[in-house]
């Protein structure tokens, strides 16, 4: 006859660990559930994407200085979480809001604001989620080169942080087409232009590599140019001393920013 297999729990307790009372078991235990809740939800967090590999991110042009985007994201929809690795410029196109003008002297001569716009150095993670009822839709511009000395000019690009004297009025009082300074950092220059209907800009010999972001989709045409444009927030590139001339159509003006890369100069 065989006998019943009688499983016991060993009797002992370390020397190096005191009895715990029932207090301090509780204690422990909450204590050791709060020192994982961080391991478990990073367990529990997808894994950010490459911005190139979220799918509302369209590129629209890439060559040795830049990676541009045309970003989509539907009504009550969100990105993916998505890393920019590197710098980056990005244009609000629609939805989100525009921050206040800047105060400027009081003339009926003073130019609006220029639509939103924001630099980010980029080692950065995020989810663009859009609540509204419209789409959200801006150009990401990857700066694919170093970019140090940030600064704002006539535009808070760079948030937080201060913009330096800029007299728009005195822009505008210049002769057309409207244009001024609204960020700058030690490798782009950005510029925002104001063209006014069925203009014609003369030609001028650019010693410097352009990438236009066509606020109007697309409303400007550039002769000497490369156009990158099949969806709205088009993009141009202009070659180094390709002499562009620009030209809107003769119903609506053109509104664009203009993004210098200052270590193209023309070889």
């Amino acid at each position: 006859m065989s006998l019943p297999l009688v499983l016991t729990r060993p009797r002992f307790r370390s020397s190096f660990a005191p009895a715990l009372s029932g207090g301090e078991r509780t204690r422990s235990f909450f204590l050791a559930a709060l020192l994982l809740v961080p391991f478990l939800a990073a367990a529990q967090e997808p894994a950010a994407v490459p911005v190139s590999a979220e799918p509302h991110h369209h590129l629209l042009l890439e060559n040795a200085y830049v990676r541009a985007y045309y970003v989509d994201v539907p009504p009550h929809g969100s990105t993916l979480q998505h890393r920019h690795d590197l710098p980056y410029f990005a244009v609000l196109l629609s939805g989100g809001s525009a921050p206040a003008a800047a105060p400027v002297a009081s003339t009926p001569a003073a130019p609006a604001e220029a639509p939103r716009a924001i630099f980010s150095p980029g080692g950065i993670a995020h989810t663009v989620p859009n609540p509204a009822d419209t789409p959200f839709r801006n150009v990401t511009v990857e700066l694919l080169h170093p970019q140090t000395a940030a600064r704002n000019r006539c535009q808070e690009v760079l948030p937080n942080q201060p913009r330096e004297q800029c007299d728009r009025t005195a822009s505008a009082k210049l002769p057309p087409p409207l244009h001024y300074t609204v960020f700058e950092t030690s490798e782009i220059l950005v510029e925002y232009w104001d063209l006014a209907a069925n203009f014609t800009t003369p030609s001028w010999d650019d010693r410097f590599d352009m990438l236009l972001v066509d606020l109007d989709g697309p409303s400007v045409s550039a002769a000497g140019a490369t156009p990158r444009a099949p969806m709205q927030g088009g993009v141009l590139w202009l070659a180094a001393g390709s002499k562009p001339v620009f030209k809107t159509p003769a119903d609506r003006g053109g509104h664009f920013f203009a993004i210098t890369f200052k270590d193209s100069a023309a070889r």
